[in-house]
């Protein structure tokens, strides 16, 4: 199970705006351009060609400020009082009136061989469809209904040999406000879908790389990465607790394939446990920039890490539970990992990057957990009493 959470970026969402004379210019840290322009047009009444956005330097966002509520609020202001306006929202106005990732739970069902690899999977994903509540036009249509590709990015697309295979969605509406958050779905799926063949590679006492090794004989650029994050973390190096997961990121319409695998380690710290290094190697095609690539391997880890480890909105009279950041915690600086990024050659054309690494790290985790204390972790965020809040 996976709550729903905030996006949370370190500045809070705000913009300047100045209505005259039916013309609108507005300043601020805006996501999506044409989204917001289009906003203000529908809320004032106005063509888009009349308003000017002006871009300001992001600090953070995560697909919080493609939604520009607050930038038509700050434009509503600034038409009733006939001058410029600039609205800030607070820290706790912004976590709790915001826009949050969607919740979802996942059930998995499987028939084995005699070896304990899969003959035939059964995947069911249920929560809020983010496509459903946000875009109604990108649902895939099928005689069987219209279907949300997010809440199973990672499932259904998956590399894994599976002779039998069935992918079900539940659109589970709730009237809770969400959005697109960095890796959109595939967060939620991976880390159902990792965890199970972690499991199931548990209950066949096979070597969680050896296991993975096998089903995805016969596709070389996975057997690639997942081959080189074992190397470089010495995977069958006694005397470490190790977890590892693996992942090509698809990008919408398979737009683009990235391969990524990670091995977390982690060491034990009082009673409790703390994550030290994470092992990350990637395929993205042709790289251009290396220090981009690695600032993204870098950044998608930390990001991956509160979430796996913190995050969780709840509910109560109407409006989520949560104020700021002393009960909505962010991974503290002393808690970062060493990150070792892999990044492998490759001649194929560059491809997508941005979201990619941040799927793969809870399931990794929960794995390590799993084969420290044969306990399976099946919710996030990961249980508190696992880990040290500073390592």
């Amino acid at each position: 199970m996976l709550p729903h959470i905030a996006h949370a970026p370190l500045e809070p969402v705000n913009a300047t705006a100045f209505y005259k004379d039916g013309a609108v210019e507005v300043w601020g840290p805006i996501q999506a351009v044409a989204a917001c322009q289009d906003a203000i047009a529908a809320s004032l009444g106005i063509k888009s060609e009349a308003i000017k956005v002006n871009v300001t330097f992001l600090g953070g966002s995560f697909s919080r400020k493609i939604v520009p509520d607050y930038v038509v609020q700050a434009v509503h202001a600034s038409k009733a009082v006939g001058r410029p306006v600039k609205l800030l929202r607070t820290r706790e106005e912004d976590l709790r009136h915001g826009i949050f990732r969607v919740n979802a739970g996942g059930r998995f069902r499987a028939v084995l061989d005699d070896k304990g690899y899969p003959l035939a999977v059964q995947a069911r994903v249920v929560g809020q469809s983010l496509f459903g509540a946000t875009r109604k036009s990108w649902l895939d249509q099928t005689p069987e209904g219209a279907w949300d590709e997010s809440m199973v990015d990672g499932i259904y697309n998956q590399d894994y040999r599976l002779p039998n295979f069935q992918v079900e969605t539940i659109d589970t509406p709730l009237p809770v406000p969400v959005y697109f958050m960095r890796s959109v779905g595939s967060t939620a799926a991976v880390f159902f879908w990792e965890s199970f063949i972690s499991e199931l590679a548990y209950r066949a006492r096979i070597d969680q790389y050896d296991y993975r090794r096998n089903l995805l004989a016969g596709n070389p650029l996975a057997l690639r990465v997942l081959g080189a994050v074992a190397e470089a973390a010495r995977w069958k190096t006694p005397g470490a607790v190790r977890g590892i997961a693996y992942n090509c990121y698809v990008g919408r319409g398979g737009r683009f394939r990235t391969y990524v695998a990670q091995v977390v380690e982690l060491v034990p710290v009082g009673d409790r446990l703390a994550v030290k290094r994470v092992f990350c190697a990637v395929d993205p095609g042709l790289v251009v920039n290396p220090n981009t690539l690695i600032a993204q391997i870098q950044g998608g880890i930390g990001f991956a890490l509160t979430t796996a480890l913190y995050s969780r909105i709840t509910f109560a009279r109407g409006g989520a539970e949560q104020t700021n950041f002393l009960d909505y915690p962010l991974l503290a600086i002393d808690e970062m990992p060493e990150i070792v990024p892999v990044v492998l050659p490759s001649d194929r054309p560059p491809q997508g990057f941005g979201e990619v690494v941040l799927a793969p790290l809870a399931p990794a985790i929960a794995q390590a957990l799993l084969q420290a204390t044969g306990r399976r972790i099946d919710v996030m965020p990961l249980p508190a009493a696992a880990f040290r809040r500073q390592a």
